[in-house]
């Protein structure tokens, strides 16, 4: 799906919602789920979590295209075990995972937060469904 379609898509899903909508993190989401799928074959290292992986893991510590950074800043264990599981057996050299973890992880859920846009993002981008959907397709907060 191309970056327009997909802006499209969530604008009019949030067309009577206040969600803070930023091009710059839609991008971001894009452009991991673009990289992870062209160097697929190779990755032998994932790294998922949240900013602290983010920003604080550098891949290039490893041969080239080996290690892929799938942490995005506010992930929660849930979708960061969503994105283990969507990945899991498309990595066929995948021999290490790497969960980044802080002391504020542990009771952390991104959908209980005011950052609701990433759990939009990782539903339209990376085909994750909410952990908390209402009858009406809704999201519980």
């Amino acid at each position: 799906m191309d970056f327009k379609r997909i802006v499209y898509k969530i604008k009019k899903k949030l067309i009577n919602k206040k969600y803070n909508l930023n091009q710059g993190d839609l991008s971001e989401f894009i452009k991991l789920r673009d990289g992870i799928e062209v160097y697929k074959d190779k990755i032998e290292n994932l790294f998922l979590g949240s900013s602290n992986g983010d920003y604080g893991v550098n891949t290039n510590m490893f041969d080239a295209n080996k290690a892929f950074n799938l942490c995005i800043a506010s992930q929660d264990l849930y979708y960061s075990f969503q994105l283990y599981k969507k990945y899991a057996e498309e990595l066929k050299n995948l021999k290490n995972i790497f969960v980044t973890y802080s002391v504020f992880s542990a009771g952390f859920e991104l959908q209980r937060t005011s950052n609701n846009s990433h759990i939009y993002y990782y539903k339209n981008v990376f085909e994750i469904p909410y952990k908390y959907e209402t009858a009406w397709g809704g999201v519980k907060t």
